[in-house]
């Protein structure tokens, strides 16, 4: 599995994060996935270039971030678009860490919801209150996410979902972005 992500400090900072945890052996031998390459890419037309690559070499892709894609121009490229050509594109699974993934035409997304971060920033605030230190409570990963399908997707790629990911995961379709995120 290879990284398509934009190119700007956010995407390359978390990219180093993700590039790390899975090389570490646990995720080789406990899930046996291995990272390919990162494509951390700021235009739209290194994007589709890429594709063909990417196609072939892996397995599936990670589409981290596919926001301040640049097109020629200079202006960022609206996600649906990107979305339009990855699903035109691409002949293997594709997945995402934010809803938008899904709604784009991505086959999965495990993301992290607004209801769920409220909760734990919830929960950080009532221990605060509650007299732990803020340095004891420090900085936590997300505990809260739910997890997405795009039904349409998987049916282009001829994939079954099997019975015990479809009690786990939401059905979601590709959808018209109103506010373009």
């Amino acid at each position: 599995m290879s990284i398509l992500s934009s190119d700007n400090v956010t995407s390359r900072i978390v990219s180093g994060q993700i590039s790390r945890e899975m090389n570490s052996d646990e995720i080789k031998n406990r899930f046996g996935i291995t990272l390919g390459t990162i494509n951390n890419l700021r235009y739209f037309s290194d994007w589709k270039r890429a594709l063909s690559k990417l196609n072939s070499e892996n397995d599936a892709l990670w589409v981290l971030v596919p926001y301040d894609v640049r097109d020629a121009n200079n202006q960022e490229v609206p996600v649906d678009k990107i979305g339009i050509s990855l699903t035109k594109l691409l002949k293997i699974p594709t997945m995402g860490i934010i809803s938008v993934h899904t709604k784009i035409g991505l086959l999965g997304a495990i993301n992290v919801n607004p209801e769920g971060l409220g909760r734990q920033a919830a929960e950080q605030a009532y221990r605060l209150f509650k007299g732990e230190r803020l340095e004891s409570i420090g900085i936590e990963k997300t505990r809260y996410y739910k997890m997405e399908i795009n039904g349409g997707e998987a049916k282009r790629l001829g994939l079954k979902i099997p019975p015990e990911l479809k009690s786990v995961t939401e059905t979601v379709g590709t959808e018209e972005l109103k506010y373009g995120r």
